[in-house]
C-alpha cells in the first residue's frame, strides 16, 4: 500500500523509501517529526476512557498513488475490516484496536478482556467472542542459548449460550506466531514463538527450535482438560466438560503440513491419561481403554459394575460423554456388543468356580442376551457374516455349556447333544442306549436345568421367547440326537488319528464299530445316500483293533485271523522274519448281543471285507495316467507308436507282497519262500489271477488293452523262488520247471523251481522255463559258478554240456570270448575218477587253465598230491575233455601250455609235497621252458613276474644242494648256481651260500644250463658262483710302477676305440655308470703276488691261496715285475667287461704295443688299427677317456727332504714314434709356460674324485715324531676338503718376528718374469739340501720299499699318518701367521683365505692397506730350527713374480709348545736378485 513507510517512536523519526532503490529497504532515511495529537483527539472523542492514553509509536503508511482514488480506498478499507479479533489474543501490550474510517465516518473498536478461569473475551463492535486459553512457559536454553524462556499457548474457541454455558466452536483455526500464519487443519489456535521465514507464510519444518516447540504441545493440550472441567458451567457435570474438550481432539488425516504428527502425539497422551469419567461417579477418572460405551440397562442388570470390572477391567462410561466413533476407537474405548458378552464369559470360564457361582439362571439369561445381541448387531448388515462366524467360532471354544454331569464344556471339545426329550429324538437311539452303554456314556448332553430356569428369570427385564435358548445352542453347534448323527458327529469325530489311537479304550472302540455295523444294516434313510461316505471315512481312520493296535485299513493291509476262518498259517509263513502281519482282533465277535453264529461271522466278514480286510496279501486297484506307469509297462501299452497323453491305466499293486518278497529275497528265507509259493498257488485262481493284468482305456490307447500289472511285475522281478541246485533265491525267469524237456539235457543239476506249482495259470504267467536255450545254458553255467554250494558233476555230463555250448558258439548264438574269457567258466574235477562218476569240482577261468604241460611237471605234481591224499583243481584239460581241444583252446582262449604264473604256482605246490632231490629235474625243465619263452618273446613281464615272485619269502621253489627249498628272499642268505666246479669244491661246505641243485644232468642239459638257463638266472638275480666270489690280493714288496702305468696310459685311447667299436653296449654302460673306475684306478707293482677266493659280502674264503702275476681288485691293479704285457692287458679288460677277462681285447692291445716297440711308425699303426682290425677313430662328440693325473707317479726325493710332488698333466701319451725299451716316465707337457695355464693340482684331483697316491720312499726311520721336519703347505694331500680341520690358537702363544732381512732390502719394487720353474728355495746357499746333487747317487735316490713277506700292505697306513702330521703343521703355521698379522694390523685389515676350507690359491693371507693396496702372504711352516729351505710351486713363484712388493712369504718355525718365530720374506724375487735367497731345481728319478 505504500512505498515509504514512516516510523515515529521515542524520538526516532525515519522512513524506508524504496523509491531510492533496493537500498531503501534496509537503509533508513531521517524525516521530520510527526505530531500524533490530532489522531489522539479524533479517537478520544469516541471513547473517553482512553483519552489519557499515550502513544509511544506511530507508523504512517502514505498510500501509493494508485490507491488514492475511491476504488483503491474501498479495497484498503475492506482489508482493515477483515482483521480478526483473535489478533489480540497473544499480544502482550496491545489490548485494543480502533479502526477509524474518515471516508465514511465509521469507527470499529476491538478490545481484549481476561475474565478468569482462562477465559479471554474480545469484543468486536457489537459482537463478542470467547476463548479458553491455556499456556505453558518453557526453558528456552535447552535448545537455544540466547533464549531464556518462551511461552506456548492453546486457545479453544467457545460460544456462550443464553444459559451462560459454553459450547465448542469447531471451525478450523490458524497457527499463531504472535500473529496468525495460516490454517493447518486444527480446530483450536496454537501459539508459539516459531522461527519463520521472511514471508511469514509457513513454519520452518527443519528448524530444531520449531521441532522442540511442537513436541511440547501434546502435554499442554492434555492439561487443557482440567481447564474445561474447572469452568463453572461444567463443574457439576464433568461428563459434559469431557465431551466439549474431546470435540477439539484432532484425528489422523485432519492436520497437515508441519503439524501433521500432532494428532498422533495428542492421542497417545490421552490414551495414557485418566481422561474419562464413569457413570454415577463424578470423581472416578479412568483411562479410555477401561470404559464401555453404548451399554443398555439389560446389560447393566446382567453385568454388575463389580462383575464387569472384575473380568473385563471395564467400567460403564458416563452417559454425558458423547464422542465420535472414530475418536472412541482411537482412544481404545470399548463398544457394547456381542463381543462383550463373549469376552465376559471367556474371562468367567478362565476363573475357577466363577461360572458355577453365577448359577444356571444367570447363564440362561446370558445365552438369551447373547442371542438378542447377535440378532440386533447383524440382522441388517449382510457384510458382517464373517464377523458373526468369527464370534461363533470363538464362542464354540468356550467351556460355557452346562452338561448333564454338572461340568461345563465347549463344542470345540467334542459334540454336545440336546437331551433326547428336547425337540424329539429317533426311536433307534432310545432303544440302543442299553446295548451300548459306553457309547452313550461318552455322549455329552446339555444339562436339563438350563431349560428349566428359562421361564422366570430375574436377570431378564423382558420375558424370553420359547426358542431363544434352543436357537442359540444350535447356532453354537449343539447337536440333535439321532443314530445317523451319532455316527456322523460323534463316532466319526471321535475316531482317533495317528498316534491318538494308542490312547483309546478298547471296549469303547469295539462298541463304536459294532454300533456302525448294526446301524448300517438298519433301514436308515440317511444311510442310503451316505453309507459309502461313512465307509470311506472309516477306511481312512485307525479304528480296527489288531494284534498291532488300532490300524487304518487305507494305510496298512489288515488280514483275517484264524478266528475269522483264514486258511493261511502266518507263523509258518513269517518264521524267523521280522515282518508286520496285521490281523484283526477277535473281540468284535464277542460284543454285546452278538452270539457267535455262522450268520454273525458272515456279517462281520462281509462288513470287514468292505472295510478292506483280506485273508492274504492285499492287492489294490490304482488309476494312473501313462506318465505314472512303470516304463516297461508303458512301453508295452504304447507299442505301435500310439500317443499316451490321454491314456488311463487301471493297474493293480500290492506293496505288502512287495515288502514280503523284498524281505525274503534280501534275507534269503528259502523255507518261507517255499511256503509263500504254496499259499500263492492256492489263492491264485480265485483271488489273484484276474489281477495279473491291468486294463487300459482312452482314445489314445487304441481301445482297451491288457498288459502285465505292477502286481505281477513285482512277483516276477524279485528273487524269491527256491532252486534245487543251491540255497539261494532266484527270479522265476531264471529257473526251470521240472519237466522232461529240461531234465533230458541238464539232468538233476539244473536250477529247478521249488515247489512244483499246480496252478496252470500261475505257471504260465510267472515265467518258468520249460525249454533250454543256449543263453539258458550260459545262465545255468553262471549259476553253477556263483553257487555257494560245492558243485559236483560227472565228466560225461559236463562234456555233453560243453558240447551243447560249443554248438551254440558255432552257430554264433554265444559270444564265447565274452562269456568264457572273463570268468571262471570251465569245470575241472578235484580228484581223478571215472568219467561217469559224480565228483566235486571247481570252475576256473581259461587263463587259469592250460591244455597240456610239455614239461611234465603237472603230472608229477598230481602224482605227489595223490600220494598225500590232497585235492586241488586239475588245470590241465587234455586228460578231462580230450574231444574238446579246439573248443577250449580256440574259442575259449585256454592257453595251450601253462603260463609263467602257472609254473610258479605249480612249483610252489610241488615244493609243499616233495623234496628238492625228488623233483629237481622237473624244476630244471621248468627253468628251461622259461628260458626258451623269455628268450623268444620280447615282452619282459613274465621275467619281472618270476623275479618278483622269487623275492618273496613264501615262494620257496628253488631246490638246493642240501635238499631244502629256498627263495631269493634276504632271509635265506646268498643263493647261487655253480658255474665252476672247482670253485664249488672250495665253498661246498660253506654256510654262507646255498647252491641250486638241478639234479643229475646230461651233457645236453648241461649245455642248456650254461647257455639259456644261465642267462635266465642272471636276469632273475640268481648269480653264478664265479660272480659272487672275488679274488683277494696278497702281495709282498713293491716296486716302481711307472713303466706299466705309462704303458696302460698310452694304450688307453686304443682301449676306448676298441670297446666303442666292438662292444657298444658295454661301452655305453661303462660310459654312463663306471667311468669313475678310470679316475680311481691305481697300479701297484709288487715282488710277489698271491690271491685267495672270497665270498662277496661274507667272511668265508678258500682255504688255499694261489700264485699269480696280475690281479685286479677293486680300483687297484696289482702286477709283478715279471708280468708280461699280455697278462696285464687281459687283467685290465676286467675293468670294462663286468669283471670278466676278454682275450680279444688283450690280443688287440698286445698287437698295438708290439708294433709300437718294434719301431712301426704312427701312421702304420693307425692304418693297421683302422683297416686290419676295423677299429676307427672315435667320433668327435665322444669325450676321450683318461686316467687320473697321479696314475703315472712322479719322482719323490727321500724322507730327509720335505716332499712335494711335481704337478703333471692329466693326460699320458705312449710315444710310438721312437723305439723304447722302457719309458723314462717324463711327461711332454711339463713344465707349463705360465702358471695360469697350468692345471690346479688339487682341484683337478678333486674333480676326478680319485685319491692321489703318495710316493713311497725307502727310509728305515720313515715314521718321525710329532710334527717331524716336514712342510704340509708344500705337500698336496689327498682330497684336501676331507682332510681339512679348524685350528684355534690360545691367547698365551709367544710369537717373535725376525727382521734381519728387512734392513738389507731397497724400497724400490722390481717385477721380473722367469721362464724356468723354481722348485726349491734356500735362504742360505750353504744350507742347500744334499740331494740336489742327483748325480752322486746319494741315499736320497728314490727306491721302492721292500717289505717282508710277513708284513704286506703296511705302507698305506704310514702314508696316512704322515699326511695327517703334515696337515697339522701347515694349519698351525697359517694360524700363527694370521694371529701375528692381526695383532699388528687389526682384524679388519687381515683375512685368512683358508680359515674355513682349503681354497687352492697361491697365497694364504690377504692384507688390506689404508691406501686400498692389497698384499698377499704365502705361509711356509716347519718344526726344524736349522732347516733353511722349503718347497715353492711354479704357480706360487709365477704369482710372486707378478705381484712383486705386494707378495711376501712368511717363514714360520714352530718350536716347543705355544712358541713360534716368523720371518717375513717380502718380494722373494727381489731377494733372489740381492743374493739373499737362492733357487734350486729337482730332477725326478726312477
Amino acid at each position: 500500500v505504500t512505498d515509504a513507510p514512516e516510523i515515529h517512536s521515542n524520538g526516532f523519526h525515519v522512513k524506508f523509501d524504496i523509491t531510492d532503490g533496493q537500498i531503501g529497504f534496509v537503509l533508513p532515511t531521517a524525516v521530520p517529526p510527526y505530531s500524533t495529537s490530532s489522531l489522539s483527539r479524533m479517537l478520544s472523542v469516541e471513547d473517553d476512557k482512553d483519552a489519557c492514553s499515550r502513544w509511544n509509536t506511530c507508523i504512517l503508511l502514505p498510500f501509493r498513488s494508485k490507491f488514492r482514488d475511491d476504488t483503491g480506498m474501498c479495497s484498503i478499507a475492506s482489508m482493515f475490516s477483515d482483521l480478526h479479533p483473535s489478533l489480540l489474543l497473544f499480544l502482550n501490550r496491545l489490548n485494543c484496536i480502533k479502526f477509524k474510517n474518515v471516508v465514511n465516518d465509521t469507527l470499529l473498536v476491538m478490545r481484549r478482556k481476561a475474565l478468569g478461569d482462562g477465559i479471554v473475551r474480545i469484543s468486536h463492535g457489537n459482537e463478542i467472542m470467547s476463548w479458553l486459553v491455556v499456556s505453558k512457559k518453557l526453558q528456552g536454553t535447552l535448545v537455544r542459548h540466547d533464549v531464556h524462556t518462551t511461552e506456548i499457548a492453546l486457545a479453544f474457541t467457545l460460544q456462550e449460550t443464553e444459559k451462560g454455558e459454553y459450547e465448542p466452536y469447531l471451525k478450523q483455526q490458524p497457527v499463531f506466531a504472535f500473529l496468525p500464519l495460516r490454517n493447518y487443519g486444527l480446530k483450536f489456535i496454537l501459539q508459539g514463538d516459531f522461527v519463520l521465514p521472511s514471508s511469514r507464510e509457513e513454519v520452518d519444518a527443519d528448524n530444531a527450535w520449531n521441532q522442540w516447540l511442537l513436541s511440547e504441545f501434546p502435554s499442554l493440550f492434555v492439561s487443557a482438560q482440567e481447564s474445561f472441567c474447572s469452568l463453572p458451567c461444567f463443574q457439576s457435570c464433568p461428563g459434559k466438560a469431557v465431551t466439549a474438550f474431546m470435540s477439539f481432539v484432532p484425528l489422523a488425516g485432519e492436520v497437515h503440513g508441519f503439524f501433521c504428527k500432532l494428532p498422533h502425539l495428542i492421542l497417545s497422551k490421552l490414551r495414557l491419561n485418566r481422561c474419562m469419567v464413569l457413570e454415577g461417579s463424578s470423581s472416578q477418572w479412568v483411562y479410555p481403554c477401561n470404559t464401555l460405551r453404548g451399554w443398555d440397562e439389560q446389560t447393566k442388570m446382567l453385568f454388575s459394575d463389580g462383575l464387569l470390572h472384575q473380568h473385563l477391567g471395564l467400567g460403564y462410561l458416563s452417559k454425558d460423554i458423547i464422542i465420535p466413533d472414530t475418536l472412541s476407537r482411537a482412544l481404545g474405548i470399548h463398544d457394547h456388543g456381542p463381543n462383550v458378552f463373549i469376552d465376559m464369559v471367556s474371562s468367567i470360564c478362565r476363573t475357577e468356580g466363577s461360572i458355577e457361582s453365577l448359577g444356571m439362571e444367570w447363564l440362561c439369561a446370558w445365552f438369551v442376551n447373547l442371542h438378542l445381541a447377535l440378532s440386533r448387531s447383524f440382522q441388517n448388515i449382510p457384510s458382517t457374516t464373517s464377523l458373526e462366524g468369527d464370534l461363533l467360532c470363538a464362542l464354540r471354544k468356550l467351556p460355557c455349556i452346562p452338561l448333564s454331569d454338572g461340568s461345563f464344556s465347549s463344542v470345540a471339545d467334542g459334540p454336545i447333544w440336546l437331551p433326547h426329550d428336547i425337540l424329539g429324538s429317533t426311536t433307534d437311539c432310545k432303544g440302543s442306549m442299553k446295548d451300548f452303554p459306553i457309547l452313550y456314556g461318552n455322549l455329552r448332553f446339555v444339562s436339563p436345568l438350563l431349560f428349566s430356569v428359562s421361564c422366570k428369570n430375574k436377570y431378564l427385564i423382558e420375558e424370553m421367547r420359547a426358542n431363544d435358548l434352543t436357537d442359540i445352542l444350535l447356532k453354537i453347534g449343539v447337536r440333535k440326537l439321532s443314530g445317523h448323527e451319532i455316527i456322523k458327529n460323534h463316532i466319526l469325530a471321535s475316531l482317533p488319528n495317528g498316534t491318538d489311537a494308542k490312547k483309546v479304550d478298547k471296549m469303547m472302540m469295539i462298541e463304536y464299530v459294532s454300533f456302525i455295523m448294526l446301524h448300517l444294516q438298519s433301514p436308515c434313510t440317511s444311510c442310503n445316500f451316505g453309507k459309502e461316505e461313512i465307509m470311506s471315512e472309516l477306511r481312512s481312520r485307525p479304528i480296527l483293533l489288531t494284534n498291532h493296535g488300532y490300524k487304518c485299513p487305507a494305510d496298512e493291509p489288515i488280514h483275517f485271523s484264524k478266528e475269522y476262518g483264514s486258511p493261511v498259517d502266518i507263523g509258518k509263513l513269517l518264521k524267523n522274519v521280522e515282518i508286520r502281519w496285521i490281523e484283526l482282533d477277535s473281540g468284535y465277535l464277542m460284543n454285546h448281543g452278538s452270539d457267535l453264529l455262522p450268520s454273525v461271522l458272515k456279517s462281520w466278514r462281509q462288513f470287514f471285507e468292505e472295510m478292506g480286510v483280506t485273508d492274504f496279501v492285499h492287492v489294490m486297484k490304482v488309476e494312473k495316467n501313462i506318465s505314472q506307469v512303470d516304463s516297461l509297462i508303458a512301453g508295452r501299452i504304447l507299442q505301435g507308436g500310439v500317443s499316451g497323453t490321454s491314456c488311463t491305466v487301471y493297474d493293480w499293486e500290492s506293496p505288502e507282497l512287495a515288502n514280503i518278497l523284498s524281505s525274503f529275497s534280501s534275507k534269503n528265507c528259502r523255507e518261507n519262500c517255499i511256503y509263500l509259493m504254496e499259499v500263492l498257488d492256492s489263492f491264485w485262481d480265485d483271488h489273484y489271477s484276474a489281477k495279473a493284468w491291468c486294463l487300459t482305456s482312452g482314445t489314445s490307447c487304441d481301445g482297451n488293452r491288457t498288459v502285465e500289472s505292477s502286481f505281477m511285475k513285482c512277483i516276477r522281478s524279485f528273487k524269491w523262488i527256491a532252486s534245487t541246485v543251491d540255497y539261494d533265491l532266484h527270479n522265476a525267469t531264471d529257473l526251470f520247471y521240472d519237466c522232461e524237456s529240461v531234465r533230458s539235457l541238464l539232468g538233476g543239476v539244473a536250477p529247478y523251481a521249488v515247489p512244483q506249482v499246480s496252478s496252470g495259470s500261475l505257471r504260465n504267467v510267472i515265467g518258468f522255463k520249460t525249454n533250454v536255450s543256449h543263453s539258458d545254458a550260459l545262465m545255468t553255467l553262471n549259476l553253477w559258478m556263483t553257487s555257494q554250494v560245492p558243485f559236483s558233476a560227472s565228466v560225461d555230463q559236463m562234456s555233453k554240456f560243453y558240447t551243447f555250448v560249443s554248438e551254440g558258439a558255432a552257430d554264433a548264438k554265444i559270444d564265447i570270448k565274452r562269456e568264457f574269457t572273463s570268468c571262471s567258466s570251465i569245470f575241472t574235477p578235484l580228484i581223478r575218477a571215472r568219467s561217469s562218476e559224480v565228483v566235486h569240482g571247481k570252475f576256473l577261468s581259461p587263463k587259469d587253465l592250460y591244455w597240456h604241460d610239455p614239461t611234465g611237471c603237472s603230472e608229477t605234481t598230481e602224482e605227489f598230491v595223490l600220494v598225500k591224499n590232497r585235492m586241488f583243481p586239475r588245470r590241465m584239460l587234455c586228460s578231462t575233455y580230450p574231444n574238446l581241444c579246439e573248443f577250449f583252446t580256440e574259442a575259449c582262449g585256454v592257453p595251450k601250455v601253462p603260463t609263467t604264473a602257472d609254473y610258479v604256482e605249480m612249483l610252489l605246490r610241488l615244493s609243499k609235497v616233495a623234496l628238492p632231490s625228488q623233483v629237481a629235474h622237473q624244476v630244471f625243465r621248468v627253468f628251461v621252458r622259461w628260458a626258451t619263452d623269455i628268450h623268444s618273446v620280447s615282452d619282459k613281464n613274465d621275467l619281472v613276474y618270476v623275479k618278483d615272485s622269487l623275492q618273496k619269502l613264501e615262494t620257496t621253489i628253488l631246490p638246493t644242494l642240501v635238499d631244502k627249498w629256498v627263495s631269493l628272499h634276504p632271509s635265506f642268505g646268498l643263493v647261487c648256481w655253480s658255474d665252476d666246479d672247482e670253485l664249488k669244491q672250495h665253498f661246498q661246505n660253506c654256510i654262507d651260500v646255498d647252491f641250486i641243485q638241478f639234479g643229475t644232468l646230461s651233457s645236453e642239459d648241461k649245455q642248456i644250463l650254461y647257455g639259456r638257463v644261465a642267462a635266465l638266472m642272471k636276469s632273475l638275480g640268481i648269480p653264478a658262483l664265479s660272480k659272487v666270489v672275488h679274488r683277494e690280493a696278497i702281495f709282498y714288496g713293491t716296486a716302481d710302477n711307472r713303466e706299466k702305468a705309462t704303458l696302460l696310459c698310452g694304450l688307453l685311447p686304443y682301449m676306448q676305440r676298441y670297446i666303442y667299436k666292438t662292444h657298444r653296449d658295454a661301452y655305453i654302460n661303462f660310459q654312463q655308470n663306471e667311468i669313475m673306475k678310470l679316475s680311481n684306478l691305481q697300479i701297484i707293482v709288487v715282488e710277489k703276488l698271491f690271491h685267495k677266493y672270497m665270498l662277496k659280502g661274507h667272511e668265508s674264503s678258500s682255504k688255499k691261496r694261489f700264485k699269480c702275476h696280475c690281479l685286479l681288485q677293486g680300483n687297484i691293479l696289482y702286477a709283478t715285475q715279471e708280468a708280461d704285457s699280455h697278462s696285464l692287458f687281459l687283467e685290465t679288460s676286467r675293468i670294462f667287461f663286468d669283471g670278466s677277462p676278454d682275450l680279444h681285447f688283450a690280443n688287440f692291445l698286445h698287437m698295438v704295443k708290439t708294433m709300437a716297440i718294434s719301431g712301426t711308425s704312427a701312421e702304420q699303426v693307425e692304418s693297421f688299427v683302422v683297416n686290419n682290425q676295423n677299429v676307427p677313430a672315435l667320433p668327435e662328440e665322444e669325450a676321450v677317456w683318461s686316467f687320473s693325473s697321479s696314475f703315472v707317479p712322479e719322482f719323490v726325493p727321500d724322507q730327509g727332504v720335505d716332499s712335494k710332488p711335481v704337478e703333471t698333466s692329466s693326460a699320458c701319451v705312449l710315444n710310438i714314434h721312437k723305439q723304447h725299451q722302457r719309458s723314462d716316465g717324463t711327461v711332454s707337457s711339463w713344465p707349463p709356460n705360465n702358471w695360469r695355464t697350468a692345471p690346479d693340482f688339487r682341484t683337478s684331483r678333486r674333480s676326478q674324485h680319485g685319491p692321489l697316491q703318495d710316493t713311497k720312499v725307502n727310509n728305515d726311520n720313515w715314521l718321525p715324531g710329532p710334527l717331524q721336519d716336514i712342510e704340509v703347505n708344500d705337500v698336496e694331500l689327498t682330497n684336501t676338503e676331507d682332510n681339512w680341520f679348524p685350528v684355534q690358537l690360545d691367547e698365551d702363544w709367544v710369537i717373535e718376528e725376525d727382521t734381519s732381512l728387512e734392513s738389507n732390502l731397497h724400497t724400490e719394487s722390481t717385477v721380473a718374469t722367469l721362464d724356468e720353474p723354481q722348485m726349491v728355495m734356500s735362504i742360505n746357499a750353504d744350507g742347500a739340501p744334499a740331494y740336489l746333487d742327483l748325480g752322486t747317487g746319494s741315499p736320497s735316490e728314490t727306491e721302492v720299499m721292500d717289505f717282508s713277506d710277513k708284513m704286506p700292505n703296511t705302507s698305506e697306513g704310514r702314508e696316512r699318518l704322515r699326511a695327517a702330521q703334515l696337515l697339522k703343521t701347515g694349519r698351525v703355521g697359517e694360524a700363527v701367521a694370521y694371529k701375528h698379522l692381526v695383532e699388528r694390523l687389526g682384524a679388519k685389515n687381515v683375512r685368512w683365505v683358508n680359515a674355513d676350507t682349503e681354497t687352492g690359491l697361491p697365497y694364504d693371507i690377504i692384507i688390506t692397506r689404508g691406501d686400498n693396496r692389497i698384499e698377499y702372504v704365502e705361509v711356509k711352516a716347519t718344526t726344524t730350527s736349522n732347516k733353511n729351505w722349503f718347497y715353492i710351486t711354479a704357480r706360487e713363484w709365477q704369482f710372486a713374480l707378478e705381484k712383486g712388493d705386494d707378495f711376501s712369504i712368511a717363514r714360520v718355525m714352530v718350536s716347543g709348545e705355544k712358541m713360534a718365530n716368523i720371518k717375513m720374506l717380502k718380494n722373494p724375487h727381489k731377494l733372489c736378485q740381492k743374493k739373499m735367497l737362492h733357487l734350486a731345481l729337482l730332477i725326478a728319478r726312477r
